[in-house]
């Protein structure tokens, strides 16, 4: 699959009508493409989640990005595009 492909896929399915929290983006072949955007509904943030993986593989830090990011949106201070 292409990168333009790929970017066209992923956009498409992460097209919400309501505001969203970018979680990151999306790899293809082990490279982040640009504006490939994953994103989760801030109408479902309440529920439950799951990230898994071995020790050092990155989990804290998207952890720590998404509750962040979560706070501000509630609280006014950060903006979403």
């Amino acid at each position: 699959m292409s990168a333009q492909k790929f970017k066209e896929v992923i956009s498409k399915g992460y097209t919400f009508k309501k505001d969203s929290l970018i979680l990151g983006t999306g790899m293809l072949d082990g490279e982040g493409i640009t504006h490939a955007h994953v994103k989760v509904p801030l109408k479902t943030i309440n529920r439950h989640g799951l990230i898994a993986g071995a020790t050092g593989t990155g989990k804290t830090n998207p952890i720590s990005s998404y509750t962040f990011k979560s706070t501000c949106f509630q609280n006014g201070y950060f903006n979403f595009f």
